[in-house]
C-alpha cells in the first residue's frame, strides 16, 4: 500500500510543502487531508497518492524526517507499480532485494527532442535529463576504468570506502527516482538495495553508453567542477 507523508502543524497547500523538501517531482497526483499522527500530536497535512489516507497508529510505522514524517503501513508494503510515476522510462526490470522486479532508466536511451540546427534536425537530449546523464557519466567512467570495484575507486579517487558505498546506494536511488516516487529513507526502508541490486542497478543503467559519447562531454564535466568521483551536490529529477 502506498505510503503517506505528515507535515506536522501544516493544514494547506501540499505542492508548496513537497516543493520545500525538495520533493517537487512527488507533486503529480498528490491528495491531501487535515488529521493529527497520534492521539497526542496536534493536527497535521497528511499527503498521500492512493485512496487510503490519515492516522490510523496501530497499523501504521512512521520514519522522522526533517520537517515531515513518512507513514507506512505495517502489514501492506510498498510494492513497485503503486509508487509508479504516471510516466516513466527504461528498458529493463531489475529484481531488487526484496525479489521484486523495477523498472530501470538507461542513461544512453534518455527521451530527446528534434531541433533545427543550421538547417538540420539535430536529437538533442531532454534539459530535465541532463542531471541523469552528468551522473550516468561518473559511473560509466568507473565502469570503464575499474569495473565499478569499491576498493580500486576508492584507492584511485582517495575516497573512503564506506563513503563510497553510499555514493553507489545514491546513484541507485537517483536512478528509481526518474520512474518511481522513492527517496532515499523510502528504499531503506522498504529494503530494496543489497549489493547484488547495487551493482545491478548501476549496470542497466549504464548499458549503451557509447565511449564517443562520454568523450564528447568529459571536458564539459570538468568545466563544471565534476571531477569523476565528486558527488553532484543537488541532483535533479524527472517531474510527474
Amino acid at each position: 500500500m502506498h505510503f503517506q507523508l505528515w507535515f506536522p502543524g501544516q493544514t494547506r497547500d501540499a505542492a508548496g510543502l513537497l516543493k520545500s523538501k525538495g520533493l517537487g517531482d512527488f507533486v503529480d497526483g498528490a491528495q491531501e487531508s487535515v488529521d493529527k499522527l497520534n492521539s497526542e500530536s496536534l493536527p497535521g497535512l497528511w499527503v498521500t497518492w492512493s485512496g487510503l489516507s490519515g492516522s490510523d497508529p496501530d497499523n501504521q510505522r512512521v520514519v522522522e524526517c526533517d520537517g515531515y514524517s513518512i507513514v507506512f503501513w505495517k502489514d501492506s508494503p510498498c510494492v513497485a507499480d503503486e509508487l509508479a510515476r504516471h510516466s516513466m522510462f527504461g528498458s529493463f526490470n531489475v529484481r531488487l532485494a526484496t525479489g521484486e522486479m523495477w523498472l530501470v532508466p538507461v542513461a544512453a536511451q534518455l527521451p530527446s527532442t528534434f531541433k533545427l540546427v543550421g538547417g538540420g534536425w539535430k536529437k538533442t537530449r531532454k534539459p530535465q535529463f541532463d542531471e541523469f546523464w552528468r551522473q550516468s557519466e561518473i559511473w560509466y567512467y568507473r565502469l570503464q576504468k575499474f569495473q565499478l570495484d569499491p576498493q580500486a575507486i576508492s584507492v584511485a579517487e582517495g575516497i573512503p570506502v564506506e563513503q563510497l558505498y553510499g555514493e553507489f546506494a545514491d546513484f541507485c536511488v537517483f536512478a528509481l527516482r526518474q520512474n518511481y516516487r522513492v527517496t532515499a529513507e523510502i528504499v531503506s526502508e522498504l529494503g530494496l538495495l543489497d549489493s547484488e541490486s547495487v551493482q545491478n542497478v548501476l549496470l542497466y543503467v549504464l548499458d549503451g553508453i557509447f565511449i564517443r559519447e562520454v568523450n564528447e562531454e568529459a571536458d564539459h564535466l570538468n568545466d563544471t567542477d565534476t571531477a569523476f568521483g565528486k558527488k553532484p551536490e543537488a541532483p535533479s529529477v524527472i517531474q510527474g
